[in-house]
């Protein structure tokens, strides 16, 4: 990466630490917009199932699927049967 794309980067990531992470990321419920912003799965989750829904839905569904689970372990959840995971999210 060239010496103005990580001055560019470097800048970019000190604004996102200045941000309130509700500005960023919109929610239904209270706390799911820290955990996108502090969980790395939850965030890549979410970016995962946008697919035309509103936003504020798909930044809360990991933090619901955290409600249910009580974690957001990657390995567990790749271990998970399509059954369970489909239960989940019914």
């Amino acid at each position: 990466m060239g010496g103005n794309h990580q001055a560019i980067l470097v800048r970019l990531l000190e604004i996102n630490q200045k941000m309130d992470p509700e500005e960023l990321f919109p929610t239904l419920a209270a706390g799911a917009s820290e955990l996108i912003h502090e969980n790395d799965y939850a965030f890549c989750v979410a970016a995962c199932l946008d697919r035309g829904t509103k936003s504020d839905i798909i930044w809360t569904i990991p933090y619901w699927l955290y409600r249910q689970v009580g974690h957001l372990k990657v390995r567990s959840f790749y271990n998970m049967s399509l059954e369970t995971l489909t239960q989940l999210v019914e």
